[in-house]
């Protein structure tokens, strides 16, 4: 008797799994483009928002501005017009899902930020509330207004005085709303960021009555207006690194407001800047309470410890390509960080994708030589991967090995029929891995085509031995026509499977160029999600970027990509027809160092490129009354510029000035050297107290700076020209890297020796007949500079960890080589100190191992640290019940009583806010809900 399967069989019962494996090996590519959300830290360049497509060619702006409106309407953002005389201006309004006119909803006008000024309608959704919004699945249970102020020359801190059109409007375009749509009157927030923070004390001083709760957003104002709404209440928020807009400013707001007797709360978040909206909005217990404010106290809401939702922009200003710079970023995944990313790969499989059902399989066969049909139905399977290895190798190959388990494929029926017989036989089952694991190698070749990643396949190995390969026989065989018996369906069907082995073999050996290819479609770069901070002063109108591919190489050293940058146009009306193509700033990757971690370099040469497109907008400039804690205040006093012009002491004592700095040449930042020297005023704890930071001299460049002058006497309406005063700046900046905590890094930045200032001067009409004194207003510049940069640190930026999966790379120094500077990454560790009078007897292992390490002794006042990036498992030995629990990499640990509970392990929190008076700080959390 002879049973014949033919090749549809086998490629139908080849797992998907190992379509999902490979898939999850190859991604490790992703970790290298995650590693982004790092790079988006570094202040040597701007924002950097990466794209999760190519970069797109200009004419790919009409359709992709018309895709992001239709993406509008889909999400609940309707777009409307306030018509104003012969004037339309444009906003937008979110209705929550569930929205009906038959009750009334709670609404929060929300007031933008200086860089969504325009008159588009839609760029105040590009920060701020709106990607809030759009970050969570259900939406949020108010109306949202989004006016926008069209003035782009303004003054700053004044784009929604109370006194400006702009104000009128956003009350206007509320009672616009509320004709048309069931708003709550009584229950209307009044919410804005930065300039729009400054606008929301202001607004509502004015009109007090129209709003029932503020929740200015790293903002600041005048004190005295606080005063005016002290029957509102107010939730402040403000970053403690922000450096836009200082938290000080915000805390002297609230201050004054409680000194007048009214119910309000300063929340600063330590780990964000400029950005708190994302803590401010992303957190429940701050919607919840604006939905009733005056219901509860806003010092009786408990925050949590952290609680960010992720976010990115509702709609992304229209991307029209300016200018592309290739080798602006360089990504280097060494061999231990390979060795840490191979560990992860297995539990990154979602648990979905380890099951399914397969489509029956239909064909014809012999049985005795007789032609009969077969049918197989009800096909599922099951599988796991229990280990991944990923070996770069010279020749420009990458070697993925995976080892399948555990795999499962259950035929739930066989039908045979023919020849006047019938049989029915089920279910069989086919085990993959069941004895030992089954391993898979494929040497693949990386290449970057079209500005993506495509990895041709060299060679597929796998062997499928009796030993890894068992077919079990059918639980039941019913036979119809007396021809055959039971026992010869059965072994027919066993026996024909066992044959085709090795077309299982080859038929997953020929599938894997496929699912390469579809792994391909779906390793893109992704987005630098966080905000980068900047050299540049001004806070406004930085560009957007996008990043590609151009090289990549694997060698025993590792895998390094090289990008390169597109900038979009700040004026996408404006933009050009074809973006400028740069040199290329980075040398060709087999010249870049290669170690064994995780490094990523950025060139500094990108700032001048990015400059430049705020000098053709026009727009690269600030009053300077608008500047944090006003450093260049001297150059708005008549008294203290007429030491400089002496032509200002003959005009009369109410004559105002006006003030502008202004960008009009190209910055730059270069590398000066390498300095090892002890940063004394390091804030390292003691777990750190031992280690000396990097630092790295880098050498900043402004050569053209300009402040702008005009004078107003008394009863002018216009303001007249008095003189252009043009710097030419210097100075040495030092970055280290800095550990205030076992988990958080930082990456601080801080002038190193005198501020190098060269003066020229150009006065209108009479101003400088009497001689302007160069040399003073060099030093009025030069003290206003001194002022700005503080006796702080030029910045300090708290720089995340780069996750893949449960593996973990944090920052470990800085260095530099021309003309990159490298930051480099490596496994955090784990930290276990015993705060408790016993001594601690545990074991660990990791999680895709069955045995255990140790036992470890670990006495009171001692701490022991493990050099893992990937997590532990850690149970205590000696205890009646030992229950296991997940350590996590970069992560620390104390040993102690908490109350009156028994020693136990707890997981060692870092504040993510600083606590107002009324605020308490919650109990550590336990490790044993840490896996939750």
């Amino acid at each position: 008797m002879r049973c014949e399967l033919s090749r549809p069989v086998c490629r139908s019962l080849a797992p998907p799994l190992l379509a999902r494996c490979l898939c999850a090996a190859f991604a490790t590519g992703t970790l290298l483009m995650s590693a982004g959300q790092a790079v988006a830290q570094f202040p040597a360049v701007y924002p950097l928002r990466l794209a999760q497509k190519p970069a797109p060619r200009a004419d790919a702006f009409a359709t992709e501005q018309q895709e992001r409106e239709d993406r509008l309407k889909s999400e609940g953002f309707v777009q409307r017009v306030l018509r104003d005389g012969q004037t339309n201006h444009r906003y937008v309004v979110y209705l929550p899902p569930g929205y009906t006119p038959h009750r009334k909803w709670p609404v929060l006008l929300y007031l933008h930020g200086a860089s969504e000024r325009g008159t588009d309608g839609l760029r105040p959704l590009n920060n701020g509330l709106a990607p809030m919004i759009r970050a969570r699945p259900n939406g949020i249970p108010f109306i949202a207004i989004f006016p926008q102020s069209t003035d782009r020359s303004s003054r700053i801190l004044q784009g929604w005085a109370a006194e400006s059109e702009h104000a009128d409007r956003a009350l206007a375009i509320l009672d616009d709303v509320s004709r048309d749509y069931a708003v709550d009157p009584e229950r209307v927030i009044l919410t804005g960021w930065s300039m729009g923070g400054h606008g929301v004390w202001s607004l509502a001083a004015k009109h007090p009555d129209r709003f029932a709760a503020l929740v200015p957003v790293a903002a600041g104002g005048e004190p005295e207006v606080a005063a005016r709404v002290k029957d509102l209440p107010v939730w402040a928020f403000h970053g403690r690194l922000d450096r836009a807009v200082p938290a000080v400013t915000g805390r002297k707001m609230v201050e004054a407001h409680q000194a007048a007797g009214g119910s309000s709360r300063f929340t600063e978040v330590r780990s964000e800047g400029h950005a708190v909206w994302r803590y401010a909005y992303g957190t429940d217990a701050v919607l919840r309470w604006m939905q009733n404010p005056r219901s509860m106290a806003v010092n009786q809401v408990t925050l949590p410890e952290s609680e960010r939702v992720p976010l990115e922009p509702v709609v992304d200003s229209i991307f029209r390509p300016a200018v592309e710079i290739p080798g602006a970023v360089t990504l280097h995944l060494g061999q231990r960080a390979l060795r840490a990313a191979s560990l992860a790969i297995p539990g990154m499989i979602p648990e979905k994708y380890l099951h399914g059902e397969l489509d029956s399989v239909s064909e014809f066969t012999q049985i005795e030589k007789r032609a009969v049909s077969l049918r197989f139905a009800e096909i599922t399977w099951a599988g796991s991967l229990s280990r991944v290895v990923i070996r770069p190798a010279a020749g420009n190959r990458i070697t993925v090995q995976l080892a399948i388990q555990d795999t499962h494929v259950r035929i739930g029926t066989a039908f045979v029929a023919g020849g006047g017989q019938t049989a029915t036989a089920g279910p069989i089952d086919i085990s993959i891995g069941e004895r030992k694991p089954v391993w898979i190698t494929v040497v693949v070749e990386p290449a970057v085509e079209q500005r993506r990643l495509k990895f041709r396949v060299i060679d597929t190995q796998l062997a499928l031995t009796p030993q890894n390969f068992t077919i079990s026989p059918p639980q039941r065989v019913a036979v119809q026509g007396g021809l055959i018996t039971q026992q010869q369906v059965s072994s027919a069907l066993v026996r024909g499977l066992e044959q085709r082995r090795d077309q299982f073999s080859a038929r997953i050996r020929e599938s894997m160029p496929a699912i390469v290819e579809r792994m391909e479609q779906q390793l893109e770069i992704p987005r630098l999600t966080n905000a980068a901070r900047t050299i540049w002063p001004i806070p406004v109108y930085q560009p957007l970027l996008r990043s590609w591919p151009e090289e990549i190489l694997a060698d025993e050293k590792g895998i390094t990509i090289v990008c390169g940058l597109t900038a979009a146009s700040l004026d996408p009306d404006r933009g050009p027809a074809t973006p400028k193509l740069l040199e290329r700033l980075a040398p060709p990757a087999e010249q870049l160092p290669r170690g064994d971690d995780l490094e990523i370099g950025l060139a500094p040469g990108v700032l001048a490129p990015m400059s430049q497109l705020l000098l053709d907008a026009g727009i690269s400039r600030i009053h300077v009354g608008d500047i944090p804690g006003q450093p260049l205040r001297e150059f708005l006093d008549k008294e203290a510029l007429g030491e400089a012009i002496p032509w200002l002491k003959t005009q009369p004592a109410e004559t105002e000035l006006w003030a502008e700095l202004q960008l009009t040449g190209v910055p730059a930042m270069s590398v000066a050297g390498l300095d090892r020297k002890q940063a004394a005023d390091a804030p390292r704890d003691g777990d750190a107290a031992d280690e000396e930071p990097q630092l790295a001299m880098l050498r900043a460049r402004a050569p053209g700076l300009s402040i702008h002058t005009q004078y107003r006497r008394p009863g002018e309406k216009e303001w007249s020209p008095l003189g252009t005063f043009g710097f030419r700046v210097a100075r040495n900046v030092d970055a280290s890297v800095l550990r205030p905590g076992f988990s958080s890094r930082q990456l601080k930045l801080e002038w190193n020796g005198p501020l190098e200032v060269n003066a020229v001067a150009e006065m209108a009409g009479n101003a400088g007949a009497d001689g302007v004194q160069i040399d003073r207003l060099s030093e009025m510049f030069r003290t206003g500079i001194q002022r700005w940069a503080g006796t702080t640190p030029f910045v300090s930026l708290a720089v995340p960890a780069v996750d893949f999966g449960d593996s973990r790379q944090a920052l470990a120094g800085i260095s530099w080589t021309d003309p990159l500077i490298l930051l480099r990454f490596e496994s955090p560790g784990i930290k276990i100190v015993n705060r408790s009078r016993n001594v601690l007897k545990y074991e660990t292992r990791r999680p895709v191992s069955s045995q255990w390490d140790g036992p470890y002794e670990l006495k009171p006042r001692e701490f022991h640290e493990f050099p893992v990036g990937s997590p532990l498992v850690y149970r205590q030995v000696g205890v009646p019940v030992a229950a296991e629990w997940t350590l996590g990499a970069g992560t620390m640990y104390e040993y102690r009583s908490y109350g009156n509970s028994p020693p136990g392990l707890y997981q060692v929190p870092e504040p993510t806010v600083v606590s107002g008076p009324a605020e308490e700080e919650a109990p550590p959390s336990s490790q044993r809900n840490a896996e939750e």
